[in-house]
This record gives C-alpha cells, sequence and structure tokens, in this order.
C-alpha cells in the first residue's frame, strides 16, 4: 500500500483462487498467487477511529494486483450488503487510489447495471 496509506497497516485477509472459483471464467483454473488483498477497518489515529465508530463508517482499502490469471484479469468476489435497521442497504463507496480501475455494479437479480 506504499503510497496510498500512511497509517497503521494491519495483516490483509487474502483472496484465493479457491475463494474465487465459482466466478472465474474457467473454473479449472490453477494459481498459487494470492489475488488481492483487504485490508479492513483503517483508521490513522485512534480519533479517526472513534469518529469512524461514532458515524458507523468502517474505511477499507482493498490492493488489487495487475495481471492476468488464467487468460482473466484479477477482479474482485461480488457480495450483498443486507439491509441496516433504517430498512436500507448499507452503502459502499468506491474510489481508485492508485492506478486505473473499472467497476461493475449490478442489482440482484441484474436487472440494473451499471459500468
Amino acid at each position: 500500500m506504499n503510497g496510498c496509506w500512511d497509517g497503521p497497516i494491519p495483516e490483509p485477509q487474502i483472496r484465493t483462487i479457491e475463494d474465487m472459483r465459482d466466478v472465474l471464467a474457467d473454473p479449472g483454473c490453477t494459481s498459487d498467487q494470492p489475488l488481492y488483498f483487504m485490508y479492513r477497518d483503517l483508521a490513522r489515529s485512534e480519533s479517526d477511529r472513534e469518529w469512524l465508530r461514532q458515524h458507523h463508517i468502517r474505511y477499507d482499502i482493498t490492493v488489487i494486483p495487475a495481471r492476468v490469471i488464467c487468460g482473466e484479469y484479477v477482479k474482485t468476489k461480488g457480495h450483498y450488503h443486507p439491509r441496516n435497521p433504517a430498512g436500507e442497504h448499507y452503502p459502499e463507496i468506491y474510489e481508485v487510489l492508485k492506478g486505473r480501475g473499472h467497476y461493475l455494479l449490478q442489482t440482484y437479480p441484474a436487472d440494473d447495471v451499471v459500468m
């Protein structure tokens, strides 16, 4: 995360081929390389952490190496958020800190897609 984050860096959660097998173009793909790294619940200081907690916000950084594995660019595995106590889905904000990226956002059952 050089140049992207100047706060404390916890151990990342690592996404592997096995974690992604059901969303790969080639489910038989084999690789021992980590696909991407998820740094969860970041804060630059304890006062920042307290502010985030008070506002019910979590700040994560996902590092996605620019590489191709088994003929496919590395991608993240999609997910859906549960509804919060107000009945709304928890929101996310996406930002590219370094490099370029493309986002494919869709609703379930994929009747609304934004790219």
